[in-house]
């Protein structure tokens, strides 16, 4: 006979810096959008450069994405 054993314990999930970020703007107008970027001036500058080629495209969706762990209390 088999008998399983559930332990239950708390975890936390955290950023980690060393991950790094994700930036990524998306015209709100048209389907265009910067694509993931690891620096936010490039995501940045792809908004300011479409918005001077097509002057109505001035709203965007901005995604900013990190990395993040999750450990067991107790290290274990």
């Amino acid at each position: 006979m088999t008998r399983a054993v559930y332990r239950f314990t708390d975890h936390t999930i955290r950023h980690v810096p060393e991950g790094g970020l994700i930036f990524e703007l998306s015209c709100t107008t048209c389907p265009e959008k910067s694509g993931p970027q690891v620096e936010q001036n490039t995501a940045q500058d792809w908004a300011l450069r479409h918005t001077g080629l097509n002057p109505s495209h001035d709203l965007f969706s901005r995604v900013v994405s990190d990395h993040a762990r999750v450990t067991r209390e107790g290290g274990e």
